[in-house]
């Protein structure tokens, strides 16, 4: 019997640990895909507040991606984690930055994912139709 309990007790726990984790890569995606919707909408002044963007690609500091959050987050409103306001960082559902990179015309927002590791099955990025290893 104990063995029957358990073993529906972690059927359950998996069940609601999975659940969990698509809500989490949920809350992500619309918060990068909120960053790439607001910076695509004013794309030129974003590429010259940023600075050095060409054929390369260039993926923002930390401070220049808190600068960028801010300015975008002036202009209209930024999906984020419950409790996320103007002017604090802006994370993922697992507490990292987003990454941003930006090159010529050329812009991609992503999520590390709940591994932290670059370019996984899990990674959460923006636009959804962005082909190709990140840069």
């Amino acid at each position: 019997m104990r063995t029957a309990t358990a073993a529906i007790l972690l059927f359950c726990l998996c069940t609601l640990g999975g659940c969990w984790t698509r809500t989490l890569a949920g809350e992500s995606y619309a918060a990068a895909a909120s960053i790439e919707a607001t910076f695509s909408s004013d794309f030129d002044n974003q590429i010259k507040a940023i600075g050095g963007v060409g054929g390369k690609w260039k993926i923002l500091t930390d401070a220049q991606y808190d600068a960028l959050i801010l300015r975008l987050s002036q202009r209209r409103e930024i999906s984020g984690p419950p409790g996320w306001k103007p002017g604090m960082v802006l994370t993922d559902a697992w507490g990292k930055r987003f990454h941003v990179a930006v090159k010529n015309d050329d812009l991609v927002v992503w999520s590390n994912g709940a591994d932290g590791i670059e370019n996984t099955s899990d990674d959460v990025i923006s636009p959804r139709t962005f082909n190709g290893k990140l840069p």
